[in-house]
């Protein structure tokens, strides 16, 4: 389906602000989550470190590091899960083929986060053979010296940013299609996005630009309570602390949501049917 790159835009803006508090508490949820998870491997790693600090075991050390190495990929793991699970469960909550709904949008996000972490391996490993391909491309092209590598830039830039625009609806397929099998949640996205890549691409870049002015106004004004705070002051005070703390998380907030409506709002445009019709037949 042809996608309407002014109905894409408008729905953008829309559920981004008309939604912001549901979406703000989507993200707070999950973010507590994966500060605990990092807390809690901090925690581990400390423990241990201290452990080892007293014992002065070489035998322990080496233990300790295996046992370092298996947190951090733990922890990475399960980041990556939960990472996978705000993503979707804004998506969800964002799009304008459903009804905003918190809790249908958090289990959304739970059961569809496994499903997210198998698509990010299998175009891990794609990304791997493009990236040996490519490598290949460079050492042929290495005769040619500086133009060689200016041939290779022109061809791997429009390559990356085409693959980008066919695969950005994916958080949108599992979460509003509720489509679990990774391989086919990545056919559905091609599939989708065929004849529209141009029109994500100036959707993209029309959307970058109204949310760097935003984001700019923001932080000019912000400057200037900075500015307030500070004024006399040889350090910063509590205030100004408080201020800045607020002014990331709002930003932090926003952006997410932004880009979930995003993809939610593109994939509602190339969208050739509505989501009860989507699910039922992906069930």
């Amino acid at each position: 389906m042809k996608m309407d790159i002014g109905q894409a835009l408008s729905n953008t803006v829309s559920m981004t602000f008309a939604r912001i508090a549901s979406l703000a508490g989507l993200w707070g949820v999950f973010t507590i989550a994966q500060l605990l998870a990092f807390g809690l491997l901090a925690a581990v790693i400390g423990g241990g470190m201290m452990s080892l600090a007293s014992f002065g075991d070489p035998m322990a050390g080496a233990g300790m590091s295996v046992g370092v190495i298996f947190g951090l990929i733990v922890f990475y793991g399960l980041y990556l899960l939960l990472y996978g699970a705000q993503s979707l469960a804004m998506t969800a909550q964002a799009s304008p083929l459903l009804e905003p709904n918190f809790g249908r949008s958090f289990s959304v996000g739970l059961r569809g986060a496994f499903t997210f972490f198998g698509v990010m391996i299998l175009l891990l490993i794609a990304y791997f053979i493009g990236a040996f391909v490519f490598m290949i491309a460079g050492a042929v092209l290495s005769f040619l010296d500086e133009l060689g590598g200016v041939i290779l830039a022109i061809l791997a830039i429009p390559a990356l940013i085409y693959a980008a625009c066919r695969l950005m609806i994916i958080p949108a397929v599992i979460a509003v299609e509720e489509v679990y099998n990774p391989i086919a949640v990545i056919k559905r996205s091609w599939q989708l996005t065929g004849g529209n890549v141009l029109g994500i691409f100036v959707t993209l870049l029309v959307l970058l630009v109204i949310f760097l002015a935003l984001f700019l106004a923001v932080f000019l004004v912000a400057g200037s309570g900075f500015s307030a705070f500070t004024m006399g002051s040889d350090a910063p005070g509590v205030g100004l602390i408080v201020l800045i703390v607020v002014v990331i998380v709002a930003v932090s907030i926003v952006a997410t949501a932004a880009s979930a409506a995003l993809v939610a709002s593109v994939h509602a445009a190339v969208s050739d049917s509505n989501a009860e019709e989507l699910g039922e037949t992906f069930a």
